[in-house]
């Protein structure tokens, strides 16, 4: 569970505060984020940390984002993308892990979903979001399958990626 600095450590998800209903509206008119920052380990062992989005009727309590058709992951062990079920759809970025800063995004004009690694745009992940589930609501998400502690950041801190430079790019492509 979440800190009071807004680290977690352990199995755990996290999902405070959602995306559809009343968006955070942090830096750009049309996008909402979300970072997690992985803290080095005291120990060496195999670790997964996901960051994506839900819905309120993803389990977080059984599931890691992305493992049912209400969520949407990116997964820190092998870089994949998982959305439906358990298996990966495909490998969409590096792997990510202990020292690196991941961050969700969603671009709400036409409904796809981005992540972003130590302030670098990996691209899009996800299109053409049903546009019912954005009505309903996306909420952040984070699955932790570690003993090594994490700090995320719902935008009380600054974020790595420029989003207000990604979105003004976005508006001369």
């Amino acid at each position: 569970p979440l800190d009071a600095q807004g680290r977690v450590e352990g199995q755990a998800a996290v999902a405070p505060n959602n995306f559809g209903q009343q968006p955070p509206r942090l830096f750009h008119h049309d996008h909402d984020n979300a970072n997690i920052n992985i803290v080095r380990p005291r120990q060496q062992r195999h670790d997964c940390v996901a960051i994506g989005l839900s819905t309120l009727s993803f389990n977080p309590q059984s599931r890691m984002p992305g493992w049912d058709e209400h969520s949407f992951g990116y997964h820190g062990d092998d870089g994949g993308i998982f959305h439906g079920h358990g298996d990966m759809l495909r490998r969409y970025g590096p792997s990510f892990g202990p020292g690196d800063t991941i961050g969700c995004g969603l671009e709400y004009s036409t409904r796809k979903i981005f992540f972003v690694k130590n302030g670098e745009f990996l691209g899009f992940a996800f299109e053409k979001i049903d546009k019912e589930m954005v009505e309903r609501g996306l909420y952040p998400t984070v699955g932790v399958d570690t003993e090594c502690p994490i700090h995320v950041n719902f935008g009380q801190m600054p974020f790595k990626f420029d989003w207000k430079g990604f979105g003004r790019e976005k508006l001369y492509l």
